[in-house]
């Protein structure tokens, strides 16, 4: 993973799997507009949920911000796409 949902260039193409990330509410919109065509375009069979969402200079939300966005960008595409989901 890179900390991103799209794959980086100096990554595609590795022989191994890329796992999406949902960083935090900053790019819940791009994340929800591509997220399907990311995994798609690379099989992943798992996203991650937001980086330390507690700490202000990371995902910077409270834990109920977290919990939506988890709730309304992750969990649909847990039995959507059959990812895993993890943090």
């Amino acid at each position: 993973y890179n900390w991103n949902f799209l794959v980086s260039d100096d990554a595609s193409g590795l022989p191994v799997e890329f796992v999406p990330m949902l960083w935090g509410q900053a790019q819940a919109d791009e994340f929800s507009d591509t997220i399907v065509s990311t995994l798609q375009s690379t099989d992943a069979t798992a996203i991650l949920g937001m980086n330390e969402p507690q700490e202000t200079g990371q995902s910077n939300s409270t834990p109920e911000q977290a919990v939506e966005l988890w709730k309304q960008h992750l969990e649909p595409l847990r039995a959507a796409h059959n990812v895993r989901l993890g943090s």
